[in-house]
């Protein structure tokens, strides 16, 4: 990537032009070293148009021939998603072949280094540095151990010379300063290799090099306007990297569909950091199927942050099955060593275990946590650091956890703080510290407003601080500025009821609207029942119900057990006696104890009609029939097809839509013969019934809009 080739660097602009002319020529009368030169200069627009497909097509064309620069060079264009689809495997496959079947050549020294990228510097079990000072000038030297499965990967290690490739200097840079030993010795051959790759990079990208250029302004040309300008055109031109740098930058500057176009084109080059990147814009924009696509086409590569966000995806979907295929993502991504998947899986499976675990349960979940501290997550320090003191996975090592404590509270970043806080408060994991908890929690409410919220709620209720309603309104408002939707409905309840602020109903309601519209769902249960009672004017059942459907979709027992009410009496829907008892159902399965008891007298009202053969509604009750039989079968066949019963919120759905069915003009859903029968609905609740329960009991008290 740095040197083209003998004493290119020294021609002027002319002799340039003429030299791309003359490698052109070489290429038609089929000299193959001709080709890996020529794209060269067609990847930096020296000499020609810039144009990365052709650069490609040359590299592809001298490695058919088995030229050995060709074939390094191919296996950069996959690596990096230049001029072809990005394929990581296929450039692995390119990178081992050059190093296996041209053990002289001379782009060797690259090819080592990039296959030594993936191959050993990503699953380093040990790093140490030596420092040999010959004739007065340091030097040092970085030996591995990756265990003995490869030791071959070793050898190819050792034959890594830094000075040749400006991101293995980088990478390896990076790894010294998180994993190395001695660290005060790993610092100092850390920033030796930061100032190689300064003068490699800052070559190569003057020469116009378009993924050296990216790298040089991603490390050292932030806010450099004339690299800024150079990375953008490099994206217009078509280079994925570039077009994810665009991005970011636009990113940054809140232009949100700006960035996404850029990231999109990185995208369709199958570019991993543009799949994830262009998921996580559409996430915001709050296209949620949208994220979900680019997310599992990034994690199809095995890309560690799209594996990670596809499985938060998939865990906020809440049945079984999506949240099993979510721990999958976070592990797959840990063990890749993305740190955030780290911690995250390690909290699964925390969350998991107790007391009375196998110590070899808990051992997995200090190798996980200590993995992500040692990627530099300081929130992963703190739960490492409470394993060690109560010696769970880990020997138990008080004055290491001490020590460990001690570096987040002088200089931790904020989340750390706040998790510590928790920690402190809680008393589980070490001696139990309201003060000091207090004090972290202050220090991270600076710019936390997670940590806001609680600090003001602490000062609200009195509890582990005195309390102060004019303190707790300020912080909670901060919090709820900065969009908090729990902060925003607890917010809405203080002006409500004029605890720390002036009492102001229409600022409530402003907030309560606000934290329903954020996701809170007890705000958008308080609001139904708000339009229900007629707090707005004269009752609003329509309204009440749209509401209630919001919040009964996010899981909010009482919401789900009013919006069946709703259903039950045909209060701003349609009539549905059928979907109203499946929704008390629901409710109490959701925690709403009540609901039981609306749901038993729905079932003996249908037990009742069914005695006399009487309805109110026939209608109703030729539509309950004919669904009945629908179901029925629908019923058998997925059970067939998939060796169990479906999952109720899968039961719901189909019900519906077949509902929907029965009232479309024209659609029959089944052969009608016009039969009714008493028994029907009783049939369709026994089907409810044998479904698989898909959400876990929640306390319905639980909730952040008061009360109702």
């Amino acid at each position: 990537m740095i040197e083209i080739f003998d004493g290119f660097d020294e021609l002027d602009e002319r002799e340039v032009v003429r030299c791309a002319r003359r490698l052109r020529r070489e290429v038609d009368e089929g000299k193959t070293e001709a080709c890996w030169r020529l794209a060269a200069l067609y990847e930096d627009g020296l000499g020609v148009k810039r144009d990365f497909r052709r650069a490609f097509e040359l590299r592809e064309q001298g490695a058919l021939a088995n030229e050995p620069n060709a074939i390094v060079w191919l296996a950069y264009s996959y690596e990096y998603a230049v001029g072809t689809r990005y394929n990581l495997d296929k450039a692995l496959e390119l990178y081992r072949r050059a190093i296996d079947d041209f053990p002289e050549f001379r782009s060797r020294g690259f090819a080592c280094c990039q296959f030594s990228i993936h191959k050993v510097l990503r699953r380093v079990k040990t790093l140490l540095t030596l420092r040999k000072d010959v004739a007065g000038v340091p030097n040092y030297q970085t030996i591995v151990d990756v265990g003995e499965e490869d030791r071959r990967v070793e050898e190819i290690y050792e034959q890594c010379n830094p000075s040749s490739d400006p991101l293995y200097c980088l990478d390896l840079s990076t790894l010294l300063r998180v994993m190395g030993e001695p660290k005060e010795l790993c610092e100092e051959a850390a920033s030796r290799l930061d100032e190689e790759a300064f003068v490699l990079l800052e070559e190569a990208a003057k020469r116009g090099n378009s993924v050296a250029t990216c790298f040089y302004a991603d490390v050292y040309g932030q806010g450099d306007e004339e690299y800024v300008e150079l990375i953008r055109r490099v994206a217009d031109e078509g280079c994925a990297w570039a077009c994810v740098k665009t991005g970011y930058l636009l990113e940054c500057e809140n232009r949100l569909k700006e960035a996404l176009s850029y990231y999109e084109r990185a995208a369709e080059l199958d570019y991993p950091d543009g799949l994830c990147k262009a998921g996580s814009i559409w996430e915001e924009l709050g296209d949620m199927e949208a994220a979900a696509r680019y997310y599992r086409r990034g994690a199809e590569f095995n890309h560690e942050p799209s594996l990670y966000m596809l499985g938060s995806y998939y865990w906020r979907l809440g049945d079984d099955d999506s949240k099993a295929y979510a721990v999958d993502c976070w592990r797959r991504s840990a063990d890749a060593g993305f740190a955030l998947a780290m911690e995250r899986y390690a909290d699964y499976l925390k969350s998991e275990l107790d007391d009375d675990s196998p110590k070899e349960s808990w051992a997995e979940v200090a190798r996980y946590y200590r993995g992500a501290m040692d990627l530099g997550l300081d929130s992963s320090k703190v739960m490492y650091a409470c394993l060690l003191n109560v010696g769970r996975g880990v020997d138990r090592d008080e004055r290491e956890a001490e020590r460990l404590i001690r570096e987040i509270e002088e200089s931790g970043d904020s989340e750390s703080k706040e998790i510590l806080a928790y920690v402190k408060c809680d008393g589980e994991y070490c001696r139990r510290d309201l003060e000091g908890a207090n004090r972290l929690l202050a220090e991270a409410a600076k710019d936390r407003p997670s940590a806001q919220l609680a600090l003001g709620w602490q000062y609200f209720s009195g509890e582990n601080a005195p309390a102060d309603e004019y303190h707790a309104a300020r912080l909670v408002g901060s919090a709820a500025k900065a969009g908090v939707p729990e902060a925003l409905a607890v917010f809405s309840r203080f002006c409500y009821e004029g605890r720390g602020v002036l009492r102001n109903d229409a600022a409530g309601e402003f907030f309560l609207r606000a934290a329903a519209d954020a996701g809170d769902p007890a705000s958008a249960s308080r609001l139904g029942y708000m339009y229900s009672e007629g707090e707005f004017g004269a009752p609003n059942w329509r309204l009440a119900a749209q509401w209630f459907q919001i919040a009964s979709a996010r899981r909010d027992a009482i919401a789900t057990g009013r919006l069946a009410y709703c259903y039950w009496n045909g209060l701003g829907v349609s009539r549905d006696r059928v979907y109203g008892a499946f929704l008390w159902g629901l409710a109490e399965e959701y925690g709403d104890d009540e609901a039981l008891e609306s749901f038993e007298r729905a079932r003996l009202s249908f037990a009742v009609e069914r005695l006399l053969c009487k309805s109110e509604d026939r209608l109703e009750t030729l539509r309950n029939c004919e669904i009945a039989d629908s179901m029925k079968k629908w019923m058998e066949t997925r059970t067939r097809e998939f060796g169990g019963y479906p999952s109720r919120t899968e039961f719901f759905r189909e019900y519906k839509s077949r509902v929907d069915a029965f009232y479309n003009e024209g659609l029959k859903i089944v052969s009608r013969s016009g039969a009714e029968r008493a028994g029907a609905v009783d049939e369709l609740l026994e089907m409810f019934g044998k479904c698989a329960a898909d959400a876990a009991r929640v306390e319905s008290a639980k909730g952040t809009a008061f009360k109702r």
